[in-house]
């Protein structure tokens, strides 16, 4: 008995492997499609545009300040910086109109005065009005004693020197869209 078989073109790439002869030609389950179901929204797979976000810095290094300033205005934050507690509360009745609200704090967790960056975004959160998403920054991320009261506080915290890309996914994650 001879299969029918037909001859392969020998410059053709050779099959993937061989398959089991089958009794009788089967075709392949096709996956069922929905052509109703609308495509994704590009804008939930589309990360938040930063664009316009009022980003408040408190960091008293100067250049610290400067470059995290300058980061944030390079992806279009429009960004209020402050060294202090005193100055950034200070300029929260100008930032923090529904005009202009604040979309996120960043702060150092060494602050000048008796204040830390913990105290200092509790403080802020209150004379804002609003849990606005806030992240902790030091250098001092990797002692325990820092990571706990982090935890405690339910603040993010990231290391110094800040990782831009850590940084943007934090603002991105925690801003509405």
């Amino acid at each position: 008995m001879t299969d029918n078989v037909p001859e392969q073109d020998p410059t053709a790439a050779p099959a993937a492997a061989p398959v089991a002869a089958a009794s009788a030609p089967q075709a392949l389950p096709q996956p069922e499609t929905d052509n109703s179901a609308p495509a994704p929204d590009a804008e939930a797979t589309t990360p938040t545009p930063l664009t316009g976000r009022r980003i408040l810095v408190l960091e008293d290094d100067a250049d610290s300040r400067q470059a995290l300033c300058g980061l944030l205005a390079s992806w279009g934050c429009a960004v209020v910086e402050a060294s202090d507690l005193a100055t950034a509360l200070a300029l929260l009745p100008r930032a923090g109109t529904a005009a202009d609200p604040i979309d996120a704090l960043v702060v150092d967790l060494r602050l000048p005065g008796a204040d830390d960056g913990m105290a200092a975004i509790a403080r802020l959160r209150e004379a804002l009005g609003s849990p606005v998403p806030a992240l902790l920054v030091t250098a001092d991320a990797h002692q325990a004693e820092v990571q706990q009261r982090a935890t405690a506080a339910g603040l993010p915290l990231l290391p110094k020197p800040i990782a831009p890309m850590k940084l943007r996914a934090f603002l991105q994650s925690h801003l509405p869209g």
